[in-house]
């Protein structure tokens, strides 16, 4: 019989005509999923829900003795997400092992693979704090029943679950198996999803340890991209699920792998890498107790944590001279806008001399929404709130290591110490400030700690205000490249009207007060002047401190040292390793001890006879 050809048959079907077809696929699925699901398993699933409902845990045990009610128990963990959250903890699943000797059945081990890969590192988060150690329990759990699994050589296939990770499980299931994962895929230059499809995980490619393994992809990635830009990746980084997921087996998360990256990869990070920390960790420059410096920067070590705090402060820097202009052209202050190219002349001078280690932005309500309008975003960097009269100032304290300065935007005077502040005013743990706090109780605590270092309160007269800060300094040993913080004009005319100034030889060294380094010790230390030299050169105030922390604590690592006088470490190191060699010795521990010489500095600085 000759047939038409097949395009020319065509036959229409009615929307009545299709209901029926639409039915009966419905029916097979139904079916479909509920092959195996006898009156055995949908009893025994009822049970288990009964048991959620009534609250009555202590029939489990019995229950779970049955094979059925064990099949059924893992289908729901898979199926019904409040079933995983009431019915699943380490205990219970130690109960499922004991009753089902001598192994679980084929199934229910399949279903917990599953779950494994599924969920990962967010089993410890489901059913509480009390349950952290869920992860580690299901995999230790599964590496056992899956070594009784007895699978002949000729049966194994490369792409049964079981199968591999009975031959992977070694790395496979643990914390860093992502990690090693995605290392395997870059040695081998294959794709993650290659991978993923070689270790039989690619029907998992939506679950929780496919999602990690694309987050230790990224960190890779972080080691090829422009420094000057913001990545993609950055965005990906940026959902929690992302940079909480476990990196390694140290309790770190991809988040402090890639700060890591970042902050190792750069010697000045640009405003794009800067932003990414800033949303991803918030701001360093917070106290130790905040939960944010606790959970990101403290396990990134202080090493790194300084590095990032001295990028800030060209941060506070830049925010502060937007402010002062902003404030400027909104309120048409002449005088304030004539002044404003000299200011940020000098304090950028500063900055590009590397003399700002560190900084502190304070922004009254006013002068914050000026600096929000600017930036038409969330005011990331931490900044100390001004209260009362300071509403529309903005301040920032400069740290620049042998002085320091505390300056205002407008109306307010720089104040100019030659020893820091105490950190009561300055401390990363202030959260706000007072006029009477900056202008009476800043002063009058310095003057207390150092009753004969002097400090100087500048006013900014348009033609002298620089000159009486480079002329303060200069009376007290502090040499500054004048041509660096003036115009090309405004250093002509500053030369011809008073020369430059003449620097005065360095006489003075300040031991801070014990209340400013720590309150674990008890004595009340005094300001000491000191007059010592070596080769023409003397000792910094700081180099005095160290040693005398060191007569009183021999044997001490440079971290005690950091923490005692609340120094960044790596300043400390600086001056061990340069400015103290001979005057104090590192031992084989590392631990250092004043040598003969630095004792001697002591006792005739008159240091140890003022202590009391």
């Amino acid at each position: 019989m000759i047939l038409p050809p097949l395009e020319l048959v065509k036959i229409s079907w009615n929307s009545l005509s299709l209901e029926p077809w639409v039915e009966l696929t419905e029916s097979t699925r139904k079916v479909q999923a509920d092959v195996g699901r006898g009156d055995a398993y949908l009893k025994a699933e009822e049970k288990l829900l009964d048991v959620i409902r009534s609250r009555n845990f202590g029939v489990l045990p019995a229950l779970l003795q049955k094979r059925v009610a064990v099949r059924a128990l893992t289908q729901l963990w898979l199926d019904d997400p409040d079933v995983l959250k009431r019915l699943m903890s380490p205990k219970l699943l130690e109960i499922i092992v004991d009753a089902q000797q001598p192994r679980l059945g084929r199934v229910p081990l399949l279903n917990m693979i599953q779950l494994y890969f599924n969920e990962f590192d967010n089993l410890d988060r489901i059913s509480g704090e009390n349950d952290s150690a869920l992860r580690e329990a299901f995999e230790s759990m599964l590496v056992h029943q899956i070594e009784k699994v007895k699978i002949p050589d000729e049966e194994l296939v490369a792409d049964d679950l079981v199968s591999i990770v009975q031959q992977q499980g070694n790395w496979i299931l643990k914390i860093d198996g992502p990690a090693q994962l995605v290392k395997f895929s870059i040695k081998n230059d294959i794709t993650l999803e290659e991978a993923l499809y070689k270790f039989g995980l690619k029907g998992f490619d939506s679950g929780r340890y496919a999602d990690v393994c694309r987050a230790h992809y990224y960190i890779e990635t972080l080691h090829e991209i422009d420094e000057q830009e913001w990545s993609p990746i950055f965005d990906e980084l940026l959902h929690h699920d992302v940079s909480k997921a476990p990196y390694g087996s140290q309790g770190k998360r991809v988040g402090h792998a890639a700060l890591e990256v970042l902050i190792d990869r750069a010697t000045e990070a640009s405003e794009a890498w800067q932003d990414f920390m800033l949303s991803l960790a918030g701001d360093p420059r917070v106290s130790s107790r905040v939960k944010s410096y606790r959970e990101w920067w403290a396990p990134l070590g202080e090493q790194r944590v300084e590095k990032v705090r001295g990028w800030f402060s060209k941060q506070d820097l830049r925010l502060f001279l937007q402010a002062l202009e902003q404030y400027g052209e909104a309120t048409d202050n002449t005088e304030l806008k004539r002044m404003f190219p000299a200011r940020k002349t000098f304090l950028e001078g500063l900055f590009r001399l590397k003399l700002i280690k560190s900084t502190r932005l304070m922004l009254g309500s006013k002068a914050e929404y000026s600096v929000r309008n600017i930036l038409k975003n969330e005011l990331k960097v931490n900044y100390i709130k001004l209260d009362g009269q300071l509403s529309d100032k903005a301040i920032i304290y400069l740290d620049c290591g042998d002085f320091h300065l505390i300056e205002g935007s407008h109306s307010f005077k720089l104040w100019v110490y030659l020893a820091p502040p105490s950190r009561k005013y300055v401390g990363y743990e202030v959260t706000s400030l007072s006029h009477f706090d900056l202008t009476n109780m800043v002063p009058a605590s310095y003057k207390k700690d150092y009753p004969s270092l002097e400090y100087t309160a500048v006013v900014h007269s348009p033609s002298a205000w620089q000159n009486k800060v480079f002329n303060f300094l200069a009376e007290n040993g502090i040499s500054l490249d004048v041509e660096s913080l003036l115009s090309r004009e405004d250093y002509r005319r500053y030369v011809a009207r008073f020369g430059l100034p003449v620097v005065m030889p360095a006489k003075r060294y300040v031991a801070r007060s014990s209340r400013e380094a720590s309150s674990d010790d008890g004595a009340d230390q005094k300001e000491n002047h000191l007059n010592v030299g070596r080769s023409n050169s003397v000792l910094s105030p700081l180099a005095i401190q160290i040693l005398l922390y060191l007569h009183r604590r021999p044997d001490s690592k440079a971290r005690d040292i950091s923490r005692h006088l609340g120094l960044p470490l790596k300043a400390i190191n600086h001056v061990l390793h340069s400015d103290l060699q001979g005057y104090c010795i590192q031992a084989s521990n590392f631990n250092w001890i004043n040598s003969g010489e630095g004792e001697r500095v002591l006792k005739n600085s008159g240091v140890m006879g003022d202590e009391k």
